[in-house]
């Protein structure tokens, strides 16, 4: 892939995901919520990226001038390291992927970052559970928001006025839901509501219903009468 694409800084793979067994389970990359069309267009690839990581550092490859960009790029420790370097290359129009799976991915029960993103009856009960609070998927707004700030500094100084954009759009579309947790039921509705008139959710979640998760989240995370 780097041979042929003379851009490329960072490729991934596909990968099989096993039990302790090593016996087969699924698509590493069909469990991080991955579809073929985020791959057709350097501005596709950097906007679903920023919906959700899908690219997992043991499968990833680099090139030494991503390291000279990353230098560029200000020092931040709040993000996964193998998001971070895929986002700093997709920034660069440098993210690629090899889609043929070369490795086994040990999935092991306490390890579910980067997999499983797809929405089971069981997850949305969790949303709704008592303790809540403490469910790392329903503070989602606020891990997301300190890395879109972190990476819109970077495409600042590289002065890319459309990704830019997206950046921007995203920060939006976020900050109006991070005070859905304990927020008002009626206000939180209203936020999806015109998110949903402005197709907002297919562009910014990277999930098979994403106003369905986008309602059941604001349900979910609204202060109970």
């Amino acid at each position: 892939v780097f041979k042929n694409n003379k851009d490329a800084l960072l490729v991934f793979t596909e990968a099989d995901v096993v039990n302790q067994d090593l016996v087969g389970e699924d698509s590493l990359l069909k469990g991080a919520s991955f579809k073929n069309e985020f791959l057709k267009s350097n501005q596709t690839k950097f906007n679903s990226l920023l919906n959700d990581n899908y690219v997992t550092g043991a499968t990833m490859a680099i090139k030494k001038e991503l390291k000279s960009e990353l230098e560029k790029a200000s020092r931040f420790n709040d993000c996964p390291h193998d998001y971070w370097l895929a986002l700093i290359a997709a920034a660069n129009n440098g993210l690629y992927c090899y889609e043929k799976p070369l490795i086994y991915y040990r999935q092991h029960s306490s390890n579910t970052i980067g997999i499983n993103k797809r929405y089971s009856f069981k997850q949305v009960k969790k949303l709704f559970s008592s303790n809540r609070n403490k469910n790392r998927e329903n503070r989602y707004a606020e891990l997301r928001l300190p890395t879109l700030y972190e990476l819109k500094k970077y495409v600042l100084l590289k002065n890319n006025k459309e990704y830019l954009r997206i950046i921007n759009d995203k920060i939006k579309f976020w900050e109006n839901r991070s005070d859905f947790f304990g927020g008002s039921f009626t206000k939180n509705i209203m936020v999806v509501f015109k998110s949903t008139i402005n197709g907002e959710q297919k562009l910014n979640r990277n999930v098979n219903h994403p106003i369905f998760v986008d309602f059941v989240k604001a349900c979910a995370l609204s202060k109970k009468i």
